[in-house]
C-alpha cells in the first residue's frame, strides 16, 4: 500500500508514537493515484483563510515560532482585517 494523501498527518502520528490512525483505503491504478496526489496538493492552493479566525489563532502565542507564519505575515494579516 502507498499513502497518496495525508503524508504529513502520517508522519506526525509516527513522531507522536501513535500506533493507530484513521484512514481510507482505495484501490486505484497508478494514473488515478497520480491525479489524486495532484488534486490534493492543488486544492490547498485554491483555498483561503478565515482571516478573523487566523488572527485569533496567531494572536494568542507570545511568538510565531512553529506556526509557519512570520512577523511580516502577521502584520499583513492585521492590516488586512483592521477596520478602514
Amino acid at each position: 500500500m502507498k499513502v497518496i494523501a495525508g503524508n504529513l498527518t502520517l508522519l506526525a502520528a509516527r513522531q507522536l508514537g501513535w500506533d493507530r490512525l484513521a484512514a481510507g483505503i482505495i484501490d486505484v491504478d497508478e494514473q488515478t493515484a497520480r491525479r489524486i496526489v495532484a488534486a490534493d496538493n492543488h486544492t490547498a492552493d485554491l483555498s483561503d483563510y478565515d482571516d478573523a479566525a487566523l488572527f485569533e489563532l496567531l494572536d494568542g502565542p507570545n511568538d510565531l515560532i512553529g506556526t509557519g507564519f512570520s512577523a511580516e505575515n502577521f502584520d499583513k494579516l492585521v492590516a488586512k482585517i483592521a477596520p478602514a
